[in-house]
């Protein structure tokens, strides 16, 4: 069975770290089989400002896209219907390992560097919405 340590919280107050607390639970005869981190793929996942939106010169459906996070500037290319200049989106810089498994790259997309992904909240693994990026605010 899986137990979420933020439902646990409704009826416990602990502030140790969940190994511990795993540690404790086994020897009140509570096993604990193993201890899985919701979203540690998504740790590099960082908040962006969408700059610049242009057309990608050689796929009419995607759309090159200028974001800065933080003091950092990315291009990134991008299809996303719901896609508008100065909206606040969450981008997978490569590292970041989305909900299904796939590891966020560097690539060429029809001859474009892109170097991020503007993420859905499904691809997030946060929710169902596969329809467009998820926007954090505009």
């Amino acid at each position: 069975m899986l137990i979420l340590t933020s439902w646990l919280k409704e009826f416990v107050h602990f502030t140790v770290p969940v190994e511990t607390l795993a540690e404790d639970l086994t020897m009140a005869g509570l096993e604990v089989e193993e201890i899985e981190h919701a979203y540690k793929g998504l740790a590099p996942v960082v908040v962006c400002s969408v700059e610049e939106i242009v057309p990608h010169p050689y796929a009419s459906h995607l759309k090159v896209c200028k974001v800065t996070a933080g003091e950092q500037k990315y291009d990134v290319i991008c299809g996303a219907p719901n896609l508008e200049k100065g909206l606040l989106a969450a981008l997978a810089v490569p590292g970041t390992v989305l909900s299904d498994g796939t590891t966020v790259k560097f690539s060429d997309i029809y001859g474009i560097r892109s170097e991020g992904m503007l993420c859905s909240e499904a691809e997030l693994g946060i929710g169902d919405d596969e329809t467009g990026i998820l926007v954090l605010e505009h």
